[in-house]
């Protein structure tokens, strides 16, 4: 009974725990992402039923030391790193908006040569993500098709005032440094400085895009 009473409370107001620092993921009242287990915690708040999700960052975030042996990402995912939102293999798409408010995450890396759509988001339809700066460790992303540092596929959305630096991105095609794949995407004020590297289909920004 305490579960069920919790789940339905209509304000999250936990931090530093995975739980969000606050808000329903409403509009007007989105989730407040503080730190490592609340990024990663995203992954459990995709959808929403017809419901679009918003998602507010409100400090930079240094994903290192959780992505690390002996970190919490690392106990999850192990020498594979950052598992990415919107499954590896085109289930359960990030569709939601998130806003990075101008902070950065840092440390990010992904070592999944065998799977498609690799990024921080890998899988996104119709999603928004704005005001968001990433960087990348020296591991870098390693991916097969639709690898890219922001975001691996990414279908009917907008990625506005968003910047990745650092590090390498590498896959067989379809390889960006913003993002790999795009259909029916815009993007404003958008750049990457990052090396790419792929057998086909590769580019700065984006690697390939309909």
């Amino acid at each position: 009974m305490f579960l069920c009473t919790f789940y339905f409370a209509p304000t999250i107001v936990q931090g530093s725990n995975g739980n969000f620092g606050g808000g329903n993921g409403a509009a007007e009242n989105p989730f407040i992402v503080e730190d490592a287990a609340d990024l990663d915690a995203i992954h459990n708040h995709l959808t929403s039923g017809s419901e679009k999700l918003y998602y507010k960052l409100v400090q930079d975030i240094d994903l290192t030391a959780y992505l690390l042996p002996g970190g919490a990402g690392y106990a999850k995912y192990d020498t594979s790193g950052w598992l990415p939102f919107g499954q590896p293999n085109g289930e359960n798409a990030f569709s939601g908006v998130f806003n990075g408010n101008g902070h950065t995450i840092t440390g990010l890396w992904i070592n999944r040569p065998e799977y498609n759509n690799i990024g921080l988001f890998g899988f996104a339809e119709a999603a928004v993500i704005t005001n968001l700066n990433v960087e990348l460790s020296e591991i870098g992303i390693k991916g097969k098709h639709n690898v890219g540092c922001l975001a691996g596929y990414c279908e009917n959305g907008s990625i506005v005032n968003c910047y990745v630096t650092e590090g390498t991105v590498k896959g067989i095609a379809q390889v960006g440094g913003l993002a790999g794949y795009t259909n029916g995407v815009s993007f404003k004020d958008c750049f990457a400085d990052i090396k790419v590297l792929g057998d086909y289909e590769t580019g700065n920004l984006v690697g390939a895009k309909e």
